[in-house]
């Protein structure tokens, strides 16, 4: 097996990283203190965090955990901004698809960021929806995205599934910001 620097300083598919946002993959609950560590060293990060009350055996606690398990955004704008990155403690590999490193758009980053700080309206809708129906959202962050709707919950929420990063995006929102294709 080839040590992990070696890993990090031969670029396997030899073509030169582009600038922008790309997703580094974490080892497994680390992407804090990943994130920290990338932005002592200088580079722009981004780790969409959400509120989740979790229980213990004597209490409970709202904790804010990752949005995207082992996922950290990272802007590179050229090879040793990659390195860094790469050669961070706790950092694993860049995600990739077919091939390249996995770009994520600024929109895209600007979004989520949008979504973490929402806080959303109670509104209701006549329009009858059902599990399995592909969807497009008309409002807020996601909006004129395609959703798939995977659960009915209490008659006026859904529970959407958008393909995103390579991973499932479930979404918990409104009716009424959603049109039938």
């Amino acid at each position: 097996m080839l040590p992990f620097f070696y890993i990090a300083l031969h670029n396997n598919n030899k073509k030169p990283m582009k600038a922008g946002w790309h997703v580094l993959y974490t080892q497994s609950r680390k992407e804090k203190v990943v994130a920290e560590r990338l932005e002592e060293v200088g580079l722009e990060v981004f780790l969409p965090l959400h509120k989740v009350l979790r229980q213990w055996s004597d209490r409970k606690k709202w904790v804010e955990v990752p949005l995207f398990n082992s996922y950290v955004f990272v802007k590179l704008e050229d090879d040793q901004a990659y390195l860094k990155a790469l050669n961070t403690k706790g950092a694993s590999w860049f995600v990739q698809f077919q091939g390249d490193a996995a770009r994520v758009s600024q929109q895209e980053i600007d979004i989520m960021r949008y979504m973490i700080g929402q806080e959303e309206q109670i509104q209701a809708t006549e329009e009858a929806f059902a599990e399995g129906e592909k969807v497009l959202i008309q409002y807020g962050p996601f909006r004129d995205l395609t959703a798939e709707i995977v659960a009915i919950q209490g008659g006026r929420r859904v529970l959407l599934r958008i393909e995103n990063l390579g991973q499932g995006l479930l979404l918990n929102m409104e009716q009424v910001a959603l049109k039938k294709m």
